[in-house]
């Protein structure tokens, strides 16, 4: 009885929610996109919930709740190649402060904010100030990222891990028919190592969880190794992704490959960072590259946004037309009490 009252209680309110949701819908600019992760992989280099602080190079697409310090933004991924099409900017932030007087965003990118710009942004190439162009909250990058976090945790490994510390290479022998290889691994254990590389071989994406308590904190001391035995730079950052989900801070002192997901975590850099990163808050003091992820991600089960609103609105339409629908005073319904009938 209580769980037919509360979804009786939802109906009530079903026809006020999808008004709601298409209100919404109809509030945000018609040029933004509706984000996957796998969108956002692809074009973005990096994604920070809350604050981005560095005064190094950035390349690639950009977006954080709030952008402080003297960086340069370069719109050209490593080695030149632009990144693939997008309706955000080439910067993206909620807020900019003061702090941020002399950044600059280069190769005619713009910046777009959605909150309070108080930065002096130098725009090289033709880019200029926006503001909402798109229109975004940072759940929309959170949301499918913080998913897919959980979505890869929960993979099976099906690779065996490296043995030897001294040359801690992840061989993908085995991929799932998605063409995904697993390893999990445990922080302590990453951290022993004094070289590391990938052999990617025939999987798409090759996908390294790194385990821990939660909160805790990695820092790492091997050196990357590229070619021969193992895969390039460039396959390496374009098809490995380090889940680091339970990680509260990296502190990244050796150069590094790879598509990182750490939600949860601050993170510092003093060297390069050649892949995709997703971070809490990050404080730089080397600069990010950007190799547009270029493998394939399994289903997170997140709906999109104009899926609940579909749904909603379909509940909502069914409890209308059982409203509206005239009560028949011939029809018998049973009584609680077996055995007996009473008209209504």
């Amino acid at each position: 009885m209580k769980a037919n009252r509360r979804f009786a209680r939802f109906l009530r309110v079903a026809p006020t929610l999808a008004l709601a949701s298409a209100a919404s819908a109809a509030a945000v600019p018609a040029s933004a996109e509706t984000l996957t992760a796998q969108d956002i992989l692809e074009q973005f280099n990096d994604v920070f919930t809350t604050t981005f602080t560095s005064g190094h190079d950035v390349q690639g697409r950009s977006v954080a709740g709030t952008i402080t310090g003297g960086a340069q933004f370069y719109t050209q991924g490593y080695g030149g190649d632009a990144p693939p099409g997008s309706d955000f900017q080439a910067v993206n932030a909620v807020d900019t402060t003061a702090g941020c007087n002399g950044c600059k965003i280069n190769n005619g990118g713009s910046l777009n904010t959605t909150g309070t710009n108080a930065a002096s942004f130098i725009f090289n190439g033709g880019g200029s100030a926006k503001q909402n162009e798109p229109a975004f909250v940072m759940s929309d990058f959170t949301v499918p990222l913080n998913a897919l976090e959980s979505t890869l945790s929960g993979l099976a490994a099906n690779n065996v891990n490296p043995t030897d510390t001294n040359q801690y290479y992840f061989d993908a022998n085995h991929v799932y028919n998605d063409g995904i290889a697993v390893f999990s691994v445990s922080a302590s254990t990453l951290q022993t190592a004094a070289t590391i590389g990938v052999d990617v071989g025939s999987a798409s994406t090759v996908v390294i969880n790194v385990t821990g308590s939660s909160g805790f904190g990695f820092t790492p001391q091997a050196n990357f190794t590229y070619g021969g035995s193992v895969s390039s730079q460039k396959t390496v950052a374009q098809h490995v992704i380090w889940n680091f989900e339970d990680a509260g801070s990296l502190s990244m002192d050796r150069d590094w490959s790879g598509a990182f997901l750490a939600g949860r975590a601050a993170v510092s850099n003093s060297v390069s960072i050649d892949g995709f990163l997703y971070a809490y808050s990050f404080n730089g003091s080397g600069e990010l590259h950007d190799w547009p992820f270029a493998g394939v991600l399994p289903p997170t089960g997140v709906p999109e946004p104009s899926t609940w609103a579909m749904l909603i609105a379909g509940l909502a339409g069914a409890v209308f037309v059982g409203r509206r629908r005239p009560r028949d005073p011939d029809r018998v319904r049973p009584n609680a009490l077996p055995g007996t009938l009473r008209l209504t």
